[in-house]
């Protein structure tokens, strides 16, 4: 066969263009596929991270709810120990009244039994002593009446009357 000298053929041209191209095709779709896996693996992270994060907030918002819960209770808690208090303060401030009352009943009491030793001593110190029946023991001063019965010996220390 005889060689051909001349302008190469256009053909062949075009021939080597278009395979060039569809390789350069080929490796364009390798790039593509590998970039959809890329994206595959990327969209699969993102989920699974957005799933992590939707699982952290539920739990967060539990504790907090919990903790929410908590805090009404200790609040309630104190509120019932508050009221408690406010009515142990009333109670003793009854209480604080009634005593001092109670003292000044005792101061009074004291005052009237101070006056009526007072009158007693000086019922005993006047002429005719005290107007009840009866005798005082020299031992221990005991009054002994004898309104209903004559006693021979003194009811506190035993010694015998002196007549």
């Amino acid at each position: 066969m005889s060689e051909r000298q001349g302008p190469p053929c256009p053909g062949v041209a075009v021939c080597a263009e278009l395979t060039a191209a569809l390789a350069e095709a080929e490796s364009l779709r390798e790039d593509v596929a590998d970039l959809e896996g890329d994206l595959s693996r990327i969209v699969s992270a993102r989920d699974l991270t957005i799933r992590d994060l939707r699982a952290e907030l539920a739990c967060l918002q539990e504790e907090r709810r919990l903790e929410a819960t908590h805090n009404q209770s200790l609040v309630t808690r104190l509120l019932t120990r508050e009221r408690v208090l406010d009515e142990r303060r009333v109670e003793l401030g009854v209480i604080l009244v009634e005593r001092d009352e109670a003292v000044a009943q005792r101061d009074a009491a004291g005052q009237k039994a101070l006056q009526l030793q007072e009158r007693v001593r000086a019922l005993e110190a006047a002429e005719g002593g005290i107007l009840l029946p009866g005798w005082a023991c020299a031992a221990c001063k005991a009054f002994n009446g004898s309104a209903k019965v004559t006693l021979t010996h003194c009811r506190c220390c035993g010694v015998a009357r002196a007549t």
